[in-house]
């Protein structure tokens, strides 16, 4: 049986569409679970999963459905759970009920004044939406649906791992989809489909192609009378039982086009496209260098012709079957069609296609989500092949990363920094600040590996700055990274950096180290000497330091209470380190500051 919606044909998969039915009944009954739906590029997986939940919608289910986007995985952290909250059609003034808090939490910069303290950890954010999503399942089974997990930035998988292995007893199924073609070997959600794999309340659904008989139906449905049974195998063998192939064909012949049975289906895709007017394609090829969906203001905006032109091409771009609306814009009605006209663009015309949607953003940052901005603005103008204007929204997209506690894909945007900065002419942003955060992320997310190797970078160039105070503060860090690794080389690290930090004022100018000054803890014991403990209370009642200073303003303060307590430390770890049953306590010991 097939069902026609909004000008789209489906047909019904029995067996898998009641395999879903029975999912659903578990968890009205038994409590919370995951399924992964996966197969190849336009098999219909989201056909499959619209036809469910239009269902469990009926019977009185709530769903909840957001899409990753495709731009770049950690440029918009959280996407698809964003969407899912807001729904269709609303913004975040407009959304409100029991999703206002956790959105609030996750779009922090549009709320105005901003302090990072106010936030919670990801941790508790994580916490806070698994209690919403709770809440909200006590009234009524949930469904939350999160689309493209190919495209899913760290964040979004990481509050999935923790849903499947979280959610308490109560009537909620999250359903993900993905293309198993585009998950190679190192994607990271085949790393955690391995682990989740093991877990009682996950299941998979993989989405085979159509079996003739199939294709013969959706042909049928498609062409009426002139589908023959020699025209439907020709199609079948063709394209394999690809839904979306079978149907791009048929419609193809129904249009009498001669390329319907062409070799290459991506010579049809393009063939339809070329049969369009000059104003229409320019439409097309904006939507393509857009992204997944773009709105009406902004593609009006770049696009250097009057309103009613572009009305008009797109509506015969719609009529071509090559786009389709979707809430307030344009979407291709396949990933692959978006794919075949991005990449058959010259060079030429994907830099200007790519200038003309960054320029139309700056003059009107109103066209998109706040959270969107930054980070469209860096993938046009790094797409324009122009590194100076991206350079401020890389950074901008990295700080609303770091507010959101995305710190993989915080890091992710600061190395796309890196790799343009030998292309700025003259950048306007210390490089050795940017050194800093990228450290800061890498340390974060958990890439203890990483951070020392962009420890050594900030070393050299904080050695071409002529700044000791900023290498002695990377060499404390490296040394804690040591420590809490399970690493040797601490000690002569701290040494280094001991080296680096100036006497007190009014002592003696010579630099101190930890085996030539006596205020320097040399011994193993617990507490420092009394040489340190005199030094320490001299310094915190130092009109230098009573005067506002901070470990952020006044580094060498800062250096000065820690590299010693931290050196003594260090020097025990050397003990334990010769007794096997002390390391434990003393590596736990070190990782507090």
């Amino acid at each position: 049986m097939n069902r026609s919606r909004g000008g789209k044909t489906y047909i019904r998969r029995h067996a898998e569409s009641a395999w879903l039915r029975a999912i659903f009944e578990e968890v009205r009954g038994a409590g919370p679970r995951v399924v992964f739906v996966d197969g190849e590029a336009g098999v219909g997986k989201t056909a499959l999963v619209k036809e469910f939940t239009a269902e469990a919608i009926e019977l009185g289910a709530t769903v909840l459905i957001g899409a990753c986007v495709e731009l770049a995985a950690e440029d918009i952290p959280l996407a698809p759970i964003i969407a899912a909250l807001r729904g269709p059609g609303r913004d975040r003034q407009a959304a409100a009920g029991e999703f206002a808090e956790v959105l609030g939490y996750l779009l922090p910069q549009q709320g105005g004044e901003f302090d990072p303290r106010d936030l919670p950890s990801q941790a508790r954010l994580f916490q806070s939406l698994l209690a919403t999503f709770e809440r909200a399942a006590e009234a009524r089974p949930l469904i939350l649906v999160l689309e493209d997990l190919h495209w899913a930035d760290r964040s979004t998988l990481n509050l999935l791992d923790m849903l499947a292995r979280g959610l308490d007893e109560v009537p909620i199924l999250v359903i993900g989809t993905f293309c198993a073609d585009e998950v190679q070997r190192r994607h990271p959600l085949r790393a955690l489909l391995a682990e989740l794999d093991r877990l009682e309340v996950v299941n998979r659904l993989r989405l085979g192609r159509f079996s003739e008989a199939q294709t013969g139906e959706l042909v049928s449905a498609l062409l009426g009378e002139r589908s023959t049974p020699r025209l439907i195998k020709e199609i079948f063998e063709r394209t394999g039982g690809n839904a979306f192939f079978v149907e791009e064909l048929a419609r193809a012949v129904r249009a009498g086009s001669a390329a319907g049975l062409a070799e290459r289906l991506q010579d049809l895709l393009l063939a339809r496209v070329e049969r369009m007017s000059e104003s229409a394609r320019n439409v097309v090829s904006l939507v393509a260098i857009a992204g997944r969906r773009v709105p009406h203001e902004a593609l009006s905006a770049a696009f250097d012709e009057p309103s009613d032109i572009l009305l008009k091409a797109v509506r015969e771009a719609v009529d071509a079957y090559v786009l389709e609306p979707e809430e307030d814009g344009y979407a291709f009605r396949h990933e692959l069609v978006r794919e075949a006209v991005a990449g058959n663009l010259l060079p030429g015309e994907r830099l200007l296609l790519h200038r003309a949607y960054a320029e139309a953003l700056e003059a009107r940052p109103d066209l998109l989500p706040a959270e969107r901005l930054a980070a469209d603005l860096a993938h046009h103008w790094l797409g324009a092949d122009q590194p100076a204007k991206a350079l401020p929204a890389l950074l901008n997209a990295a700080a609303a990363a770091e507010r959101a506690h995305a710190f993989a894909e915080q890091y992710q945007l600061l190395r796309r920094v890196l790799d343009i900065w030998p292309r700025l002419p003259s950048p306007q942003v210390d490089r050795l600040a940017v050194l800093d955060r990228l450290i800061f992320s890498a340390r974060h997310s958990g890439n203890q590996q990483r951070a020392l190797e962009h420890i050594e970078q900030a070393l050299a160039e904080a050695s071409s700055q002529d700044r000791p105070d900023r290498a002695a503060t990377l060499l404390t860090q490296r040394a804690r990274i040591l420590l809490n690794m399970g690493l040797t080389g601490a000690l002569p690290v701290m040494e280094e950096a001991a080296v680096l930090v100036p006497p007190l004022p009014g002592a003696s100018a010579r630099p101190c180290s930890t085996r030539s000054a006596p205020h320097w803890p040399s011994t193993a014991k617990p507490s420092a000497p009394r040489a340190w403990q005199r030094r320490r209370s001299k310094l915190r009642s130092s009109p230098v330091l009573t005067t506002g200073s901070s470990r952020r303003g006044r580094p060498w303060l800062w250096l000065m209470l820690s590299l010693a307590p931290l050196i003594a430390r260090c020097r025990r770890c050397m003990k334990c380190a010769r007794q096997p049953q002390l390391r434990v306590i003393c590596s736990r010991s070190l990782v507090s500051p």
